[in-house]
């Protein structure tokens, strides 16, 4: 069995590597009588009219245009949850209910509190009355003391002048001695008054000083009592507000994405780890959320149009239009990028928060133009191939050459001139050094298995001709300076404008004939037709038929 094996590798194989080999050289069609055409024989398109669309194909996620988090603003345990899932929920309805026993606890203690503030006030405004009342007879003493006083002072000045009289009269011998003695004695009992009415009238005088220091004493009392008072009333609107909030509301009207929370459960009042719902305001306005390449947001505006897909409905398209470009960059990697956000129309509620979406983002377009295949501005007759060309400059890389490197599926690259022509037309200007050169061939060479993979990937056409070019794009800029970043920047924003280009169409002896055309905005697979010698129905060659000899 193991010599029949050995056999088979040594003797079949040959056999079969040798069939293969004979069907490359067309010998196996000279061995079945079929002759082998020694003619080229070529694909063509015609030139026809229809619409262009230039696109940028990004992925985003759909998302409400408006949610809100129920964050419990009291502490406590969860006493019922009155919604779940899904439920549509109105403004001020209630979703949850939170323990009540104990704030209506707080609640009694804080009424207590106030009653027996109040009482205080009031005992201490009844103080401060009667101690008005003290003042005013203080004041009143204090107005008898001035008056006797005032009456002792004119009777000593009386008293005074007649004593002086009587001493003059008894010097001149008019008056009797006894006389003198007599108005002596007068103005001493004058002065003995006058002395005990400033007594009284400083007993009455610090007896109403007293009383205002008194006065005052319970005005600040009163107002210590007010500010007690104040705080407990304070401490009642509290707990009747920690109350009012246990019972918890929908704050909007909406429907409810998330359920956080199950009875019994304890949250904390104002913090973010005890949330409770996740409330969607309407579902049938929702927003695509895209995250653009800085090399692409240039080419965004608003009003521009999205179309993309879903996984959930394969083969159902549906449309947006741009409503915001964020300032605000996001920088993952090195790699930049900015938010952008499309309106969507979700009336039938088919999308559903948290989706995928494939989407592309029309940039440009044109209606009813003439268009010719892209491929035929890639085709090149085989003579043609010794003249110089964009990727034969001397700024261009192995890896940027047309030749280099497979066809592409879904048509031409970026710009519509052939992946690596448009590519090496961009960074002809550039003036690029030797050392430069050199390293934008090893990171060429480097990105080629990147791009082998984007191949195999489910990308195709613009999308898969998109990321290409991002990731050459972004190749090319890591080794440039930033003047040279510039001018890479504007020819790859000038790409898109008119210019000349060749198509070749089939002339009366099957040859392929040249003619310049003018194309202006191109796709992966069309381009617009501007002006030249060739219109509408006119035939060109876009490649060369598989099997057809070279």
């Amino acid at each position: 069995m193991k010599r029949l094996f050995l056999f088979l590798i040594f003797i079949v194989a040959p056999l079969a590597g040798g069939g293969y080999w004979a069907w490359e050289q067309g010998l196996l069609d000279d061995y079945l009588g079929n002759k082998t055409s020694t003619s080229t024989t070529y694909r063509t398109a015609p030139i026809d009219r229809g619409d262009l669309s230039k696109m940028i194909a990004v992925t985003g996620a759909i998302n409400p245009v408006s949610t809100v988090t129920v964050i419990p603003q009291v502490s406590g345990e969860v006493a019922e949850v009155f919604v779940d899932f899904n439920q549509r929920v109105e403004p001020k309805q209630p979703i949850a209910q939170l323990r009540q026993d104990e704030f209506r606890l707080r609640i009694q203690q804080a009424r207590y509190q106030t009653k027996a503030s109040a009482s205080d006030v009031a005992a201490r405004r009844a103080a401060v009355s009667s101690a008005h009342s003290d003042l005013r007879n203080a004041e009143a003493s204090l107005a008898g003391a001035n008056h006797t006083r005032a009456n002792a002072k004119r009777r000593w000045s009386v008293a005074e002048t007649t004593y002086k009289r009587a001493t003059q009269l008894l010097k001149a011998g008019v008056l009797a001695q006894a006389e003198v003695d007599k108005a002596k004695a007068a103005l001493d009992d004058a002065d003995a008054e006058v002395k005990a009415a400033e007594v009284k009238h400083r007993v009455a005088s610090t007896t109403v000083e007293a009383k205002s220091a008194r006065i005052d004493q319970l005005n600040e009392e009163v107002s210590a009592s007010l500010s007690r008072e104040q705080l407990s009333k304070a401490q009642l609107a509290e707990q009747e507000y920690n109350l009012a909030h246990t019972e918890i509301t929908a704050p909007i009207q909406g429907v409810i994405l998330n359920r956080m929370i199950y009875k019994g459960d304890v949250v904390s009042g104002g913090q973010k780890a005890s949330e409770m719902f996740l409330i969607a305001e309407n579902l049938s306005s929702m927003q695509l959320e895209m995250d653009i390449d800085e090399s692409d947001i240039g080419r965004i505006t608003t009003g521009q149009r999205v179309r993309f897909t879903v996984d959930a409905y394969p083969g159902r398209s549906f449309q947006g239009e741009i409503t915001q470009k964020r300032l605000n960059p996001e920088v993952v990697q090195s790699v930049v990028t900015y938010k952008v956000i499309a309106k969507v129309d979700n009336s039938d509620q088919t999308l559903l928060p948290g989706m995928t979406a494939s989407a592309e983002i029309i940039t440009d377009s044109r209606s009813a133009v003439l268009r010719v295949s892209a491929s035929a501005l890639k085709f090149k007759p085989k003579q043609e191939k010794s003249k110089p060309t964009a990727e034969d400059s001397p700024n261009s890389t192995p890896a940027e050459t047309s030749g280099s490197q497979p066809p592409s599926r879904g048509g031409g690259g970026e710009g519509g001139g052939g992946r690596g022509g448009a590519f090496g037309q961009m960074i002809q200007g550039i003036n690029l050094d030797s050392s430069q050169r050199s390293q934008l061939r090893a990171a060429m060479r480097g990105i080629n298995p990147e791009i082998q993979e984007l191949r195999k990937s489910v990308l195709e056409g613009e999308s898969l001709e998109r990321a290409i070019s991002k990731l050459r794009n972004r190749t090319i800029m890591s080794i440039l300076t930033p003047e040279q970043v510039a001018l890479f920047q504007k020819q790859r924003s000038e790409k898109e404008v008119e210019r000349q280009a060749t198509l070749w169409t089939l002339d009366p002896a099957g040859g392929p004939k040249s003619h310049t055309v003018r194309v202006g905005l191109t796709t992966s697979k069309w381009a617009e037709l501007i002006s030249g010698p060739l219109g509408e129905g006119d035939v060109v060659i876009i490649g060369i038929a598989r099997g057809s000899a070279k």
